[in-house]
């Protein structure tokens, strides 16, 4: 399991257990940006600046479980905590300090939804996708 803390707190003060997937959609490459292209008519072909080293910002969509701490009303409590916590941010305007152990990484991620949403029966328990914009993905430092 993944030791992911948000914004200082350890996932699981939150009721989360990150899912499979999370570690790789963390680690995923970002995209370069798209070249310049210059079609003026006075000239023949295409002036083409590229960005060399530059990446666009991405969208990462974590998987955790989420539990309750009693029944469904906890279940509801918990959902609520997380979802101000992440509006929030750690300083309080939506940047969001995602480190991961593993990783020895901190990602600054803007909290967008919670894409999906399935309780697991009737149960306190259930499977979340968070939805995140991280905007300069080569910003790792602490």
């Amino acid at each position: 399991m993944l030791n992911i803390l948000i914004n200082g707190v350890h996932c699981s003060e939150y009721g989360l257990t990150p899912l499979r997937g999370c570690l790789g959609e963390l680690m995923k490459p970002a995209k370069p940006k798209a070249p310049i292209v210059n079609t003026n008519k006075a000239i023949n072909g295409d002036v083409v600046a590229l960005y060399h080293g530059q990446v666009q910002s991405r969208t990462l969509t974590l998987f955790f479980l989420i539990k309750g701490f009693g029944g469904v009303e906890q279940l509801q409590d918990a959902l609520d905590r997380l979802t101000t916590a992440l509006l929030q941010g750690e300083d309080g305007k939506g940047t969001n300090n995602i480190f991961v152990e593993e990783l020895n990484r901190h990602y600054y991620l803007f909290y967008e939804e919670m894409s999906e949403y399935n309780a697991i029966g009737e149960s306190d328990r259930a499977l979340l996708r968070i939805k995140f914009l991280e905007p300069n993905p080569t910003n790792h430092a602490e």
